[in-house]
């Protein structure tokens, strides 16, 4: 089964379209107006079973945060940066770029990536840049 063909089961309630997926350097590609993530290394880091006791159908064996939530590197909004997979999954599911809103999972495994196991809570703060946070972290100094 290629990747693609995974990718799909993990969001069988989803209509895809030829226009959603293209050959990029690096293998086939995910695309929509604000995200942009290569298929096959993100399913490859996704196992199908689990051996958690709860009834998670796939786990992320991927990078994960310190603070234990898993991670992977997308283009979002046309700059790459790393995310929650748990917010990827959402974005994906959804159709939409979740400004504003929390991803939780509800389960107790934290690897877990099963769409029914996610939560999505209402949050204005949520995927919007801090209002401390420059480029440089630096202040401007006036002469």
């Amino acid at each position: 089964m290629t990747a693609l063909e995974k990718f799909k089961q993990l969001f069988p309630h989803l209509q895809f379209t030829e226009t959603d997926f293209y050959v990029g350097r690096f293998g086939t590609c995910y695309k929509n107006e604000f995200l942009d993530f290569n298929i096959e290394t993100f399913m490859s880091k996704v196992v199908a079973f689990s051996q958690h006791p709860t009834d998670c159908e796939y786990e992320w064996t991927g990078p994960i945060h310190p603070a234990g939530f898993p991670l992977v590197g997308v283009k979002l909004n046309g700059k790459r940066r790393m995310i929650n997979v748990r917010r990827l999954i959402a974005m994906v599911s959804e159709q939409d770029d979740l400004t504003g809103f929390q991803v939780l999972h509800t389960c107790k495994n934290p690897a877990c990536l099963t769409k029914d196991h996610l939560g999505i809570l209402e949050d204005p703060t949520a995927g919007k840049p801090l209002p401390w946070a420059s480029k440089t972290g630096r202040k401007k100094q006036n002469d």
